[in-house]
């Protein structure tokens, strides 16, 4: 990683956050139960000759089928984050994380200047281990 800043004297304050892409079981169950629930809706909005209560269970499987659209069933999970405190900046610099967990897992770099104006983009990248 390197942060750039012309205009610090070569110093800045960085922080450093692993996270390890993980599958929330919670979020499964939920995610599973908004398509039971659209499913239910849906027979039973098919099945109705009632023109205005199809409308309302049309509406009711809806709104579960966009609750299951929008639920995502994977995270990312902070498993380190490491403060540099006043630290060396406008270099390449590494840091070796070292685990026994395989997967995937992506990588923050958060920087302040002296004056406490906080970096506009915060860097990203990512990487696996097999």
């Amino acid at each position: 990683w390197k942060v750039r800043d012309p205009y610090t004297g070569n110093k800045s304050i960085v922080k450093l956050k692993i996270q390890k892409l993980v599958k929330s079981k919670v979020r499964s169950r939920r995610k599973a139960r908004y398509l039971r629930q659209y499913r239910a809706w849906r027979a039973k909005y098919l099945k109705t000759k009632n023109r205005r209560l199809r409308a309302r269970y049309k509406k009711q499987a809806n709104k579960y089928l966009r609750a299951y659209r929008k639920t995502k069933t994977v995270i990312y999970k902070t498993v380190k984050n490491v403060n540099y405190g006043l630290t060396g900046i406008n270099k390449w610099r590494s840091y070796r994380y070292r685990t026994n967990k395989g997967g995937q897992y992506r990588y923050l770099v958060y920087a302040t200047d002296r004056a406490g104006n906080k970096q506009q983009n915060i860097a990203k990248g990512s990487f696996r281990i097999r």
